[in-house]
């Protein structure tokens, strides 16, 4: 794969998914912010698109990404927030 992306602390990915033109999307904890949830998208070559991070307090982590044929990408994993998390990708 082409380039790896690091934050500081322990970073991991926890979940992947491929679309139809070979751009993966990945899900873990700690890529952005420390104890946070975050969501990447890399090219088919590896380079990195973007990424986010949620917010919401607490420990947060993603475990599996999933993609629909409309583009919307869904993100299942756990969290102790007291609040609602927020990921958004806009």
């Amino acid at each position: 794969m082409g380039q790896a992306r690091r934050g500081t602390g322990d970073d991991h990915g926890d979940g992947i998914a491929v679309d139809g033109l070979g751009n993966s999307y990945v899900t873990g904890v700690g890529a952005i912010t420390p104890n946070n949830m975050f969501v990447a998208k890399y090219d088919s070559t590896g380079s990195l698109v973007w990424a986010k991070s949620a917010s919401g307090g607490g420990f947060q982590v993603g475990q599996g990404v999933a993609l629909d044929g409309a583009g919307n990408i869904y993100v299942a994993g756990i969290t102790l927030a007291q609040r609602p998390i927020q990921l958004s990708l806009a």
